[in-house]
């Protein structure tokens, strides 16, 4: 199949796996090539009366604004229900950390005031391979490097050429966020120097990436589901525990913790376990309290 002609195909099998008899369709809607596409082809599956735009303006000028009237434009003209959300400034360091953050509270929103179980991001396969790598060389879990959840993201097999050729054939409208060429962000960087250098010892980058991906969420899975039946407890006897697999040992306590964990917080909390320590002592870890009491390794959680 050539890969302009996958997209529909690609867009009706990830509907049918998915969303089938599930309406309307949220997509969050940025105005650049990627969401556009998505937000055409969708339009394309499912007709503009089943559709629900999401724009998020992040404030970051002249590009935001343009943006946002364009998508409100094209959702106007097409007949498409657009929701609009703004976001407050962001403080000057770990921007994108904190407008992550600030998404994924409006997508809770929206699932929570709509008739919705899901919003639907345009993440496409060359954005799973500089997220994997970006993993890969700031150090991840096998959690973290299986990290874009495929029942929200319909465009992850298609390539970001891909897209472009589609825009350009159905004369999808779409901008170019200027802050793309930015080599000061790390992602830009991987993208423009590091991307293609990979390509040139695997040409297929991106579908190696994908399977990679699809290995990691099956190990991530496993991982859950083994320590599930300790979790179910509210205490382990130390010697059951250092006696588990380190690998599992790791993953219970990244479990119990309830929240995201740094490697380095875990090693300390295995360090502290795996020295026997004394009755009554106490190490936080996340979200919970770790305590030994006669032998036995207690969790429970903090207060708010």
């Amino acid at each position: 199949m050539h890969e302009l002609s996958a997209v529909l195909p690609t867009i009706a099998a990830f509907h049918e796996a998915s969303l089938a008899s599930r309406t309307p369709v949220c997509i969050a809607v940025s105005g650049g090539v990627d969401s556009m596409v998505l937000l055409h082809s969708y339009q394309q599956l499912v007709g503009p009366e089943h559709l629900l735009a999401l724009q998020i303006h992040h404030g970051t000028g002249h590009y935001a604004d343009a943006a946002l009237q364009l998508v409100q434009q094209y959702c106007a003209e097409q007949a498409i229900r657009c929701r609009v959300y703004h976001l407050p400034p962001p403080p000057t360091s770990n921007k994108e950390a904190t407008w992550r953050a600030a998404r994924q509270e409006i997508f809770a929103q929206v699932i929570a005031t709509e008739p919705v179980d899901r919003v639907l991001t345009a993440h496409h396969a060359g954005d799973l391979t500089e997220t994997m790598l970006y993993r890969f060389i700031t150090g991840a879990s096998a959690h973290g490097l299986s990290p874009l959840d495929p029942s929200t993201r319909p465009l992850l097999p298609l390539s970001k050429s891909t897209l472009i050729a589609y825009a350009a054939a159905y004369a999808v409208p779409y901008l170019e966020d200027p802050s793309n060429a930015d080599t000061s962000y790390a992602r830009n960087r991987l993208r423009q120097a590091v991307v293609p250098e990979c390509e040139h010892i695997t040409p297929h980058l991106d579908q190696v990436m994908g399977r990679s991906a699809a290995y990691f969420a099956r190990l991530s899975d496993y991982l859950r589901a083994t320590v599930a039946p300790y979790l179910e407890r509210d205490s382990l006897p130390l010697r059951e525990f250092v006696a588990l697999h380190p690998f599992l040992q790791s993953e219970l306590l990244y479990q119990m913790a309830g929240q995201a964990v740094g490697t380095r917080e875990l090693h300390d909390a295995l360090r502290w376990l795996r020295t026997q320590p004394q009755g009554g002592t106490r190490k936080r870890l996340g979200g919970v309290t770790l305590q030994l009491r006669r032998g036995l390794l207690c969790w429970e959680e903090l207060l708010p």
